[in-house]
């Protein structure tokens, strides 16, 4: 240690060039870890959530809590985009039936109800589905506030199709 200060105070240049090497490093290391943090930020408080998916939402959370399984998925059935609905669309598509139902349902006392939504992030996504359910639009991910302070918000992914029809849910298997 003492000869690394004694050739800092003596000028030695090879020093000096690493110094400069180490601060430039630096200041790249810093500038790329908040760009990467600015992506990540939720929308600005001004961008509250669109009248239209905060009544999917409640819509949903409302669906979600009714104890008849049927009656959920009657309910659930026009607030889902198509790609989780069955080939006919008159029911849920068997693994959205099977997993995520099942699960959400399952978890729908965690949150807050009627649902808060605790902050909203525009996903990178520009389609929903595949094949015959194929939709271009936008993918906004609105996070629900849990009961228990410390528990993680869950996302409940919204589209926006791109030709201005009604938003639809596209994801809320993570509930």
């Amino acid at each position: 240690m003492t000869i690394l200060r004694t050739l800092c105070r003596s000028g030695n240049s090879d020093v000096l060039q690493h110094r400069r090497s180490a601060f430039v490093l630096l200041g790249i290391g810093c500038w790329l870890a908040l760009s990467f943090l600015l992506s990540h930020l939720p929308l600005s408080a001004q961008d509250t959530p669109d009248p239209r998916a905060a009544e999917l939402i409640a819509k949903l959370c409302s669906a979600l809590t009714n104890p008849d399984e049927a009656l959920c998925t009657k309910e659930l059935l026009p607030l889902l985009h198509r790609s989780l609905l069955s080939s006919g669309g008159d029911d849920l598509a068997r693994e959205v039936k099977a997993l995520t139902l099942k699960k959400a349902r399952l978890s729908m006392n965690k949150y807050i109800l009627p649902a808060q939504v605790s902050r909203i992030e525009k996903t990178p996504t520009t389609s929903v589905g595949m094949g015959t359910t194929a939709e271009q639009g936008t993918v906004f991910e609105y996070f629900l506030q849990p009961k228990e302070k410390n528990a993680t918000p869950a996302p409940v992914k919204v589209f926006f199709p791109a030709n201005g029809s009604a938003p639809k849910i596209s994801h809320f298997g993570s509930l």
